[in-house]
């Protein structure tokens, strides 16, 4: 009999476990009383909207324009015109991580894809100045 369930994700991967986590069937409802641990090595949770990197920001672009991928458009929050409707937003107000015992967020300053605070599901001081609608929503 299984005591607990681990889920260790890296980088998009982690997005997928919340995704799958909010998704209401048996699998979730019966055990979620035995999910113990989340380790999440450098997941995207608050996207790379607030990337510094313009190496990295131009990469993004460039990718989106050749390949059309709808999880790069998320992954920025380029995905609705109103930053309440981007999916990683609206992934924010699901449940699904309360029911962990622990959880680990692991993100690394020297991390040029995945910026430390979208890690660490930290505000940052960009985030904090930002007068523009997407800065709003705090």
């Amino acid at each position: 009999m299984i005591s607990a369930y681990h889920f260790i994700g890296h980088s998009l991967g982690n997005i997928i476990i919340r995704a799958a986590l909010t998704r209401k069937h048996d699998f979730i409802e019966r055990w979620k009383d035995k999910l113990h641990t989340f380790l999440s090595l450098s997941g995207p949770h608050l996207g790379l909207a607030y990337n510094n990197s313009g190496l990295v920001n131009m990469g993004l672009w460039f990718m989106q324009k050749w390949k059309k991928s709808g999880s790069l458009l998320q992954l920025a929050m380029k995905d609705s015109s109103d930053p309440r409707q981007t999916y990683l937003y609206r992934l924010s107000q699901e449940s699904g991580l309360e029911y962990f015992k622990n959880i680990l967020l692991c993100g690394s300053s020297q991390d040029h894809y995945v910026p430390i605070h979208s890690a660490h599901i930290e505000l940052c001081n960009s985030s904090l100045n930002d007068t523009s609608p997407n800065g709003s929503y705090k």
